[in-house]
C-alpha cells in the first residue's frame, strides 16, 4: 500500500490548492528492466518489472480556465492557460513531460481540461528506474480524469510525449511497464506487437 505517499501528495494538493470534494490521486509506478536492455526501440522483446517507488499525481478542477501543476518534490510550480497548451514549446524544464502529454491529448482530440495538479515521486530523478515515464503516466491519467483510453494507446502517447516534446528518443518499454505493470510480476513486452505476458518471479 502506498498510504502514506498518497497522504503526502494530498496534503500537498490541499496546502497548494485548498480542499475539493472532487479531488483524485493516479499512480504511476518506475521500473526495473531484467532483460533486454535498448532493444525496446529496436522492436525487440524487454523484460521490466513495475517497483514500488512510484509518481502521484493529485488532481481537482480548477475554476479560472488555467492548468496549475506543482511539483512536491522540487517546491515548483507552473500554470498555463488551457487554450495556450497546443502552442507551447519545451523549457528544458520538470514541467516539460507533464505539458508534453497534454499537448498529446489534443492532438488525439481530447480536451484538456483546467485542472490543479500537484505531482509527488518517490522514484529518484536520474537513477536508471524510469521517473520520467511515471510522471508521464501519472500526467496523463489525472488529466484525463477518468475519461478511458485505451492503455497501449496512453503508453505510445506518453513515449510521443517524451520524444516530440521533451526530445528524448526513448523507446516504449518505461511507458508501458508504468501503466501494464503488476505486483510481483514481470511483464515481457513483444515490442513490435505492443503486447505482453506476466511472469511471476520465484
Amino acid at each position: 500500500m502506498d498510504v502514506s505517499e498518497i497522504s503526502a501528495v494530498v496534503r500537498g494538493f490541499t496546502e497548494r490548492f485548498g480542499s475539493s470534494p472532487q479531488l483524485r490521486v493516479f499512480r504511476a509506478p518506475g521500473r526495473v528492466n531484467l532483460i533486454g536492455e535498448h532493444t525496446d526501440y529496436n522492436q525487440g522483446f524487454v523484460l521490466p518489472i513495475a517497483i514500488r517507488m512510484a509518481c502521484f499525481a493529485a488532481a481537482a478542477p480548477s475554476a479560472d480556465g488555467k492548468l496549475r501543476i506543482v511539483s512536491l518534490n522540487l517546491k515548483e510550480s507552473v500554470e498555463f492557460d488551457v487554450t495556450e497548451i497546443e502552442n507551447l514549446i519545451p523549457r528544458r524544464h520538470w514541467s516539460d513531460y507533464p505539458v508534453g502529454v497534454a499537448q498529446q491529448l489534443l492532438r488525439l482530440g481530447l480536451t484538456v481540461a483546467p485542472l490543479n495538479i500537484a505531482i509527488y515521486s518517490t522514484v529518484p530523478v536520474g537513477s536508471g528506474l524510469s521517473s520520467s515515464a511515471a510522471i508521464e503516466v501519472a500526467s496523463a491519467l489525472a488529466i484525463l480524469d477518468g475519461r478511458s483510453l485505451d492503455r497501449v494507446e496512453l503508453a505510445k502517447l506518453a513515449q510521443r510525449a517524451e520524444r516530440e516534446f521533451v526530445g528524448v528518443p526513448c523507446g516504449i518499454m518505461d511507458q508501458y511497464v508504468s501503466i501494464f505493470g503488476e505486483s510481483g510480476k514481470a511483464i515481457r513486452i513483444d515490442c513490435r506487437s505492443l503486447t505482453h505476458d506476466a511472469i511471476t518471479l520465484p
